[in-house]
């Protein structure tokens, strides 16, 4: 079974950008999400892309000092992936918990988190994103996630 994903972000204000993840309405998982650092908005893109690409492991990494968080796309052939969300709840030194996972096909572990980065963008210019976070709103990489997205979805 496939599992329903739901990816919102709040407004990001002085370095923060409050994300919220539903995976098969389990309750959201809720981050505040620091802008240093890692550009986790930055790395979900690239990674979302990387699904697309084919087999592989990508991570969009998260910090919310000093908890931190990888967002892990897994998959050994094309029509399957593994999507996990595992904390390290004293940094990266400690050993990581799995705290929420999902599978599916590429195409269907992309496109609600591309949504959710979609509705991001919408607002991401008239919210000052770029004054607020530490790295410019990755537009031209999510365009061309998103042409990638209409494509497999054609």
């Amino acid at each position: 079974m496939t599992s329903a994903i739901k990816l919102q972000f709040g407004k990001a204000r002085h370095g923060w950008l409050p994300t919220t993840l539903d995976i098969d309405d389990r309750g959201a998982l809720a981050f505040d999400v620091s802008h240093i650092p890692y550009d986790f908005v930055g790395e979900l893109v690239a990674a979302l892309s990387g699904v697309l690409d084919g087999p592989g492991e990508y991570v969009a990494r998260i910090c919310e000092e000093p908890v931190e968080h990888d967002w892990r796309f897994r998959s050994s052939d094309r029509s399957a992936v593994v999507f996990e969300v595992v904390t390290y709840a004293y940094g990266r030194g400690t050993k990581g918990e799995v705290v929420a996972k999902a599978w599916g096909t590429p195409l269907e572990i992309v496109l609600p988190l591309w949504r959710g980065l979609r509705e991001l963008s919408g607002r991401a210019s008239a919210e000052g994103y770029r004054k607020n976070w530490s790295a410019p709103f990755p537009s031209d990489a999510l365009d061309r996630l998103t042409e990638r997205v209409e494509k497999a979805r054609a």
